[in-house]
């Protein structure tokens, strides 16, 4: 039986970015996805001995040989996620014993959702404790420890696109969110109490 973010997600459907834009943002709270948006990064190749090293040297060879292999089949198989939202485009050849990968390069969503962004900011929220209130230069400060992974850092974006998306959220959406950037201001309102699977409610 699917769950309401099955549900919304089967009717946007699964071949699109917007459905895998709202998968990213769950995802983005797995330890292996979490650990690629944290760790890779944009616009820079990568082969697969450089993300092999990176990875945590407490882990065996072949379990690090298996989370590369992992992350290679996801974004070959999954295009929307790899091409359209930028998560890792792969140079790959296609081999008699399976898909030989020669490098992959992380780049921003070029075209990102306003409704995934609203999503990724009530679970941001609900990880660090529900606080409704925050700042965009906080959102686009990766060097803070924290539970909740910032939208802006998902999905790679930056400030001039992360206001222009506030604004308009904010002008769509007046009773779920505010935003102001004027006159030296830099704050971001959270305004309903919902949770971010209620939120979806609002947005679908």
């Amino acid at each position: 039986m699917l769950t309401r973010f099955g549900e919304i997600v089967a009717d946007i459907g699964i071949d699109s970015p917007l459905a895998w834009g709202l998968i990213a943002c769950n995802w983005s709270y797995s330890s292996q996805f979490g650990w690629w948006i944290k760790n890779i990064d944009l616009n820079t190749s990568y082969s697969p001995e450089a993300i092999h090293a990176m990875l945590d040297d407490s882990i065996s060879e072949t379990v690090r040989g298996h989370i590369v292999s992992a992350f290679k089949n996801i974004f070959i198989s999954i295009k929307p996620l790899s091409n359209e939202l930028g998560f890792g485009i792969c140079d790959y050849e296609e081999k008699s014993n399976g898909r030989k990968l020669n490098s992959i390069v992380r780049f921003p969503w070029l075209n990102p959702d306003e409704r995934v962004m609203l999503y990724s900011l009530y679970l941001f929220a609900e990880k660090c404790g529900n606080y409704k209130q925050f700042t965009l230069t906080r959102l686009l400060d990766t060097s803070i420890e924290s539970a909740g992974i910032s939208p802006t850092q998902i999905f790679g974006l930056d400030r001039e696109t992360m206001e222009k998306i506030l604004n308009g959220l904010t002008f769509n959406y007046p009773d779920l969110i505010e935003a102001r950037f004027t006159l030296g201001l830099d704050n971001i309102t959270l305004k309903s109490d919902k949770s971010a699977n209620e939120i979806l409610n609002e947005l679908f």
